[in-house]
């Protein structure tokens, strides 16, 4: 399962089995009303329930990238953090990974945020005839750099951190 997580969440659920993938399911999710603390608490219950639902076995998630306003990336940074944890508490597999690392995969270029959006759910459309919402668009390219790269990602056991992203006994992190 691959998320882009925020008050709007995009998921994109893939089956891969024998080096074939397919897409299960896609959409998006809006949390609405609540402090910031009570939505994060919504949209980790209902990544649960997905992870249960769809038996998941490994969700790869949007790492938080730098932006000017700070409240809005110590929420996301929060959000985020909640997510991993519980992953990790239930020993399901996790990948983390930044948007020029899946927008590279699929070779999504642009100048500006609006120009990407839009190469995104243009990449979505010709590749599987769908239209889509910006969440959506992103979540499904993030799932499709998962599973492209997974030769490159060594997965780790029991909800391990893996590759580059994050060695939770680091005192740095």
């Amino acid at each position: 399962m691959a998320l882009d997580q925020a008050a709007t969440t995009g998921f994109a659920i893939f089956n891969y089995k024998d080096s074939t993938a397919e897409m299960l399911e896609y959409g998006k999710k809006k949390f609405k009303g609540g402090t910031y603390v009570e939505k994060i608490a919504k949209i980790r219950q209902w990544m649960e329930g997905l992870v249960d639902e769809y038996n998941i076995d490994a969700v790869v998630v949007e790492d938080v990238f730098y932006m000017r306003n700070a409240s809005t990336h110590k929420k996301l940074s929060g959000l985020l953090y909640v997510l991993i944890t519980w992953l990790y508490e239930n020993q399901t597999k996790f990948l983390v990974v930044t948007a020029s690392q899946w927008r590279a995969t699929s070779d999504i270029t642009g100048k500006g945020r609006t120009a990407k959006k839009r190469a995104s759910k243009k990449y979505v459309l010709d590749r599987f005839g769908e239209k889509v919402t910006n969440d959506e668009s992103d979540a499904i390219l993030i799932g499709i750099h998962a599973i492209e790269q997974l030769n490159e990602y060594q997965w780790g056991d029991k909800g391990e951190p893996i590759d580059y992203v994050f060695d939770l006994d680091r005192s740095d992190v």
